[in-house]
């Protein structure tokens, strides 16, 4: 019988690298939005993933640039106005009771951490306020813009960090549609 060769199947480099540096950035994300920016180790993010915490600073530079990373692949306007302009409220309110939200608790999370809360402050800025003001259009855009992402922190800590409401509490919901909806209707 013929020596039979078996067949290594082996991922490319790069594609190992990129799907490491994905499993850094889940469970980065996942730790930065449950127990904060001060409390998430490098350790810990490094040991769910299964590497060295060093690695972790080779792909990232530091704590603060993994936390800006992190918050960087769920901080995303366009899901928020991914819908008629009319329905805007319902679909925010929507939005905000699902776990497509963690940006919020993230950056609630952080702003005990002066380097995080600049973070967080740019990342809102540039990639939610600005944006959403463009998109609302005159007159004060981003006074409505502004509005709209206090609302939002609000309803995320109050629903769903301090869990101080019971759980999909229609009344609450057609609330927070209703409001949203005013704000981004106002002329």
């Amino acid at each position: 019988m013929a020596d039979e060769k078996t067949t290594k199947i082996t991922v490319p480099r790069s594609q190992k690298a990129l799907k490491t540096r994905d499993s850094i950035l889940t469970n980065a994300r996942i730790a930065f939005t449950s127990v904060g920016y001060a409390r998430a180790g490098l350790r810990e993010i490094a040991g769910n993933v299964g590497v060295n915490p060093a690695l972790i600073l080779r792909y990232f530079g530091s704590k603060e640039e993994l936390f800006r990373s992190a918050l960087e692949t769920v901080v995303n306007v366009h899901r928020m106005i991914d819908c008629e302009r009319d329905r805007f409220g319902a679909h925010m309110a929507d939005l905000l009771n699902v776990s497509a939200a963690d940006a919020l608790p993230m950056m609630l999370l952080s702003l005990s951490e002066p380097a995080a809360r600049e973070v967080s402050q740019s990342a809102l800025q540039e990639r939610i306020v600005d944006p959403l003001a463009a998109w609302l259009g005159p007159p004060d855009a981003e006074a409505r813009a502004t509005e709209i992402v206090m609302l939002s922190m609000g309803y995320v800590l109050y629903s769903r960090m301090l869990r101080l409401r019971a759980s999909g509490d229609k009344a609450i919901d057609q609330w927070l549609a209703e409001a949203l909806q005013q704000i981004a209707d106002r002329q």
